[in-house]
């Protein structure tokens, strides 16, 4: 998510509304809004452990003391730069 928001910080909801949809992630009427989007998005960190997902990362990352920086506040953090399209 780090590199995601880092290079490519503009989501286009509709698209994401559209896979969501198709993959059963999304279901019902209503429409994937911002608020939605960003709730779930906050839900998802809020029950994230982070020391697992440190521990998950860690065989990928050539210099694994970024990790540290890893915390629910981190990630919120980031994700507040995704500007939505």
């Amino acid at each position: 998510m780090v590199w995601f928001v880092t290079h490519h910080p503009e989501l286009h909801l509709s698209h994401l509304e559209h896979r969501m949809r198709q993959t059963g992630h999304l279901q019902g009427d209503a429409p994937l809004t911002e608020q939605v989007f960003r709730t779930r998005l906050h839900e998802a960190i809020h029950g994230l452990d982070v020391d697992q997902a440190r521990t998950e990362v860690e065989p990928f990352i050539q210099s694994p003391e970024v990790l540290q920086v890893w915390s629910r506040e981190f990630f919120s953090d980031i994700v507040s730069k995704i500007a939505i399209i």
